[in-house]
């Protein structure tokens, strides 16, 4: 039986920048991370509430990365390591397979039943790998601006490279979440439409990164013969998941977060750096089939001021059993 959950998308997206966590804006990040959203929300409900339970908040639900999407078609993140297809020369597409990170729904799902992808050359578009009967390109593409940063002090206007990613008509990203209670559910969906006003990443105070919201359900496929776990979130372990997982024999990749206090309901604090954290991106398999919880963790920083509260991210993840593909 397929497991059914409720995604939210993010129409009409303006021009998106993701920051990768350096001063370097000619770098985009592809992924928009499930902590980041799941911050994102918080915030905006503390700065309407004043004074809420962030951590309460926080452990009512749990959301996917931003995957894109094209009308109709959807698009999830490529399970780390090898494709494994048939029906071509794969020696001879093998460069291409590689820069896949997003695969259409109905490969994907193939995919993660462990079987091998029939597919063409056709299908691979830069990132993406696109459905058999599909008649779209891919739901995004990258430019790279010049802007200029004006000194505040009356010194030389720097020059800077920016870059952009515009989605095309009708696409848009959206993300995947798991709560139990309707009126959890409801409150995130007000509480993206807020954010969808302000806009989301490192080019809001340009405009960009502006939507509107529409929801949906989605099947993910239970798989009856799953032997590893697939993470749609980026995902912290506690300490007891990580003495039963066994990561030598699985496949991830490791990823440093960290960033700004900007979403802080006090100003002073909007430019301090929140404490570094390593964690599990999505797309990656741990072996065997678990439930992984995950954990919250405070990142505020060691700011000795009576005004500092907690700063959370989420690394409790949406997972799913899924069975490698085999050659």
């Amino acid at each position: 039986m397929a497991s059914r959950y409720k995604i939210v998308k993010l129409c009409n997206l303006s021009p998106l920048h993701i920051g990768t966590g350096h001063d370097d804006y000619s770098t985009s990040s592809y992924e928009l991370p499930s902590d980041t959203l799941s911050a994102a929300l918080v915030a905006i409900k503390a700065q309407l509430a004043g004074t809420i339970d962030a951590q309460a908040f926080m452990e009512s639900f749990a959301i996917s990365s931003a995957f894109p999407f094209v009308d109709k078609q959807l698009f999830l993140p490529k399970p780390m390591g090898r494709i494994v297809v048939q029906g071509c020369d794969e020696e001879q597409i093998r460069k291409k397979l590689k820069k896949i990170k997003y695969i259409e729904q109905s490969q994907w799902d193939k995919m993660i039943r462990g079987k091998a992808l029939d597919i063409n050359e056709n299908q691979l578009s830069g990132e993406f790998l696109l459905g058999k009967e599909s008649k779209h390109h891919k739901p995004y593409a990258y430019q790279v601006n010049q802007r200029v940063a004006v000194s505040r002090d009356g010194g030389d206007a720097t020059p800077f490279y920016f870059k952009w990613q515009y989605h095309s008509p009708n696409a848009g990203l959206f993300c995947i979440v798991d709560c139990r209670e309707e009126d959890t559910f409801a409150e995130i969906k007000r509480l993206f439409g807020l954010l969808g006003e302000t806009g989301i990443g490192s080019s809001k105070s340009v405009g960009g990164g502006k939507f509107q919201i529409e929801d949906e359900d989605i099947e993910l496929p239970h798989v009856e013969d799953a032997d590893s776990t697939l993470l749609l979130s980026h995902y912290i372990p506690t300490k007891e998941e990580l003495e039963k997982i066994d990561l030598e024999a699985s496949q991830y990749e490791i990823t440093l977060r960290s960033g700004y206090m900007a979403g802080s309901s006090v100003p002073a604090f909007q430019h301090l750096l929140k404490k570094s954290i390593h964690m599990l991106k999505s797309g990656s398999i741990i072996d065997g089939v678990h439930t992984l919880k995950g954990k919250i963790v405070n990142v505020a920083p060691p700011w000795k001021d009576a005004q500092m509260h907690p700063t959370l991210r989420s690394g409790c993840p949406i997972v799913l059993p899924i069975k490698k593909q085999t050659l």
